[in-house]
């Protein structure tokens, strides 16, 4: 499919989504148009993304202050910046930590915008470490990401306390950037399966009408060689995606297969089968598949290589009017944002990755 048929945009939403949208501004890892959206001036004025809306004027450019709320109002006060940043999208991408004032308050304001304008929305939320920065930081993350589920097509959710659990061995610095890492390989997949010459083809169809009315999902990738490869990559694909919240049910999958000159009908039988037994998913569960050849640069061993998309695809999203939802919740998040402490961890997370000796997760 010719990039110019399709307007993909990611938005980075206060300090967490900006740092991964900086990062893919920074490694130039893709073609889509990126933009940042924060109340913090000072993060939009280091950020080298052209496209940079500044969330408000009455916080002076200092943030929310981990205040929702105050994210939520900044966020009204530029609506028409906005709405003039969305114009002509067809898929919107919003990237934002939870649990912060910029990002929990913004991301829903972004949502309905979009919403409004019949863009098509995928919300990549990052849930905060839930045992060390406490029980109201996660319960602003949990009304954050419950207004987010009325507002947009499909969601995923990375979850930072499960990222923690199966690296607990990493120096927290690096822990901090596995979520970004996990962002960034799901927006080169779905960027993958848009974009990329197939033989057997997945296109932007495909994944409009996945996304559309989709609910929950989970994107990951495994890639592995030699005799077990068909196995090995399925793990790699399940370690790599441990750490997203999972739906209760899977009723449709996009799987996207790397064929080299040595994979045969079999290993593509094989893969898709064991795939579906490890995720415990139907036999007959709604797929489509697409193929690319590639070149392996292993002479000698077979090269197992494939992405997914798995989504729980519910019939009809239950949007509520945006008005009376935040009347129902106002009184709580008040009660929740009364005594917040302003040191927001999700808006600090830092995305390069220092030298060192431990192993990181495999994507």
């Amino acid at each position: 499919m010719d990039d110019n048929i399709v307007n993909i945009k990611i938005i980075g939403v206060g300090g967490a989504g900006s740092n991964i949208v900086n990062a893919f501004q920074q490694e130039n890892s893709t073609k889509i148009e990126l933009l940042i959206a924060n109340t913090d001036n000072q993060d939009l004025l280091k950020s080298k993304v052209e496209n940079k809306i500044f969330l408000g004027k009455n916080t002076r450019g200092f943030g929310a202050g981990g205040n929702p709320e105050v994210g939520a109002q900044r966020a009204q006060e530029s609506i028409e910046e906005i709405k003039q940043a969305l114009a002509n999208t067809d898929l919107l991408i919003i990237v934002s930590g939870m649990g912060g004032g910029t990002g929990t308050g913004a991301s829903p304001v972004i949502a309905e915008v979009a919403r409004e304008l019949n863009i098509l929305t995928l919300a990549i939320m990052i849930s905060p470490f839930s045992e060390f920065e406490g029980a109201k930081i996660n319960n602003i993350a949990q009304y954050g990401i419950e207004k987010m589920q009325k507002l947009v097509n499909s969601y995923v959710i990375v979850n930072n306390e499960k990222i923690a659990e199966q690296y607990e061995d990493l120096p927290f610095q690096q822990i901090l950037k596995i979520a970004d890492m996990s962002v960034k390989n799901m927006i080169n997949i779905i960027e993958e399966m848009i974009s990329s010459k197939m033989h057997i083809n997945i296109d932007y169809n495909d994944i409009l009408a996945l996304l559309s009315n989709g609910g929950q999902l989970i994107i990951s990738k495994g890639k592995a060689q030699g005799d077990s490869c068909v196995s090995n990559a399925i793990e790699v694909a399940i370690n790599s995606s441990n750490y997203l919240e999972k739906p209760n049910k899977l009723s449709s999958l996009l799987l996207h297969f790397y064929i080299d000159q040595k994979i045969n009908y079999n290993s593509l039988k094989l893969l898709r089968n064991t795939f579906i037994e490890k995720y415990q998913l139907d036999q007959k569960i709604h797929s489509k598949i697409g193929i690319s050849f590639t070149e392996s640069n292993e002479k000698h061993a077979e090269v197992a290589e494939f992405s997914f998309i798995a989504i729980e695809n519910i019939d009809k999203l239950e949007i509520q009017n945006v008005d009376q939802s935040q009347q129902n919740v106002n009184t709580s998040i008040e009660e929740l944002t009364s005594s917040i402490s302003i040191i927001d961890n999700t808006d600090t997370t830092e995305t390069n990755i220092d030298s060192s000796g431990h192993k990181l997760p495999d994507f």
